[in-house]
């Protein structure tokens, strides 16, 4: 079912048009098992549908160069995130920080991580004491927390 039959919209022309990469994949090319084509998308991209359009995903953090980015994470003790996984949403990979360090994730690069002991550590060491007394807990030497 995937040889073109020169219908634009037939199997092939519906995986070649896609936005993302596929490839238009027949399991079954048997006469009595018509209509089971599959649109897959190419790799790195993952994702299929039968008779249909793939919704392709790419998580740049696993399938694409996972060694490239998740090295620059690593080597600061940070986890990387694709907050988008669409396949054509690339290059938005960010380094976000550990428990209980917190930070302003940065796109394509490390965090500048650090543990605020009012919030992260200690509540009710620093926070609920202040609290208690009607206070505001202020860390005046937030830790860097990037290794």
């Amino acid at each position: 079912e995937c040889v073109e039959t020169g219908c634009a919209t037939c199997e092939k022309g519906v995986c070649a048009g896609a936005r993302t990469a596929q490839t238009c994949e027949d399991p079954d090319t048997s006469a009595e098992a018509l209509g089971n084509w599959v649109c897959r998308c190419d790799a790195p991209s993952v994702g299929n549908q039968t008779k249909g359009v793939a919704s392709c995903v790419l998580d740049e953090c696993v399938a694409a160069c996972a060694s490239c980015y998740d090295f620059v994470c690593d080597l600061y003790g940070q986890v990387c995130v694709d907050p988008d996984t669409a396949a054509d949403a690339l290059d938005d990979w960010e380094c976000t920080c550990v428990a209980p360090s917190a930070g302003v994730p940065r796109t394509k690069d490390m965090t500048d991580c650090y543990v605020d002991e009012c919030v992260a550590t200690c509540r009710t060491c620093a926070g609920d004491t202040c609290t208690g007394a009607q206070q505001d807990c202020e860390d005046v030497d937030k830790e860097d927390y990037n290794t």
